[in-house]
């Protein structure tokens, strides 16, 4: 067994049907492995402020300033951050940037929620994909995005089981009580 350090790059699978709160044993598994780092999460039902639109959502992320300044200028420094990220193409799947996060399809709001994670500046990602449905293409399109981001981040993809993953992978993440570690 290898212990995941808080340097590590690339993609782990956590495959597991149900868990009480995924996001607490993240937390604590980033915790016993030594890491302070800061991550982001990526779950349809709880990424995002439902309020808020998806472009104040995302520019929220970048936290950069860029929620200040009109309308147009917000839309192209959002624009200009996900063609710079890699992200232009996974975005196009929620369509309008002006629509609030409670407005969304599920599929949709999971992708907003994946590019909202992958803005903020940090080292671990969780995407949490065990109870979203997606679009073949675009869990084909969301896998190639992850698996390139992965040599810049940590990411781990928590899914229903390993059938769902077609890109390749680095660890698995396995879970037991008392015990966080990946194989």
């Amino acid at each position: 067994m290898m212990q995941i350090t808080s340097k590590m790059l690339g993609i782990s699978l956590w495959t597991t049907p149900v868990e009480s709160n995924p996001l607490k044993i993240y937390m604590a598994w980033l915790k016993k492995s030594g890491g302070k780092a800061f991550f982001s999460h990526a779950d349809f039902q709880t990424t995002l402020h439902q309020e808020l639109s998806v472009l104040d959502n995302l520019l929220l992320a970048i936290g950069d300033g860029s929620i200040e300044g009109t309308t147009v200028e917000k839309e192209n420094h959002l624009r200009w951050k996900l063609e710079s990220e890699g992200l232009k193409a996974l975005a196009s799947w929620f369509k309008n940037p002006h629509r609030r996060a409670r407005d969304l399809s599920a599929q949709e709001a999971f992708v907003a929620s994946v590019c909202h994670a992958l803005l903020r500046p940090v080292e671990k990602v969780l995407i949490d994909m065990n109870q979203v449905q997606l679009d073949p293409l675009c869990a084909n399109q969301l896998q190639k995005i992850l698996k390139d981001k992965s040599s810049v981040k940590h990411i781990t993809v928590r899914l229903n089981d390993k059938t769902q993953w077609f890109e390749g992978f680095d660890e698995e993440f396995n879970h037991q009580p008392g015990k966080t570690h990946a194989a």
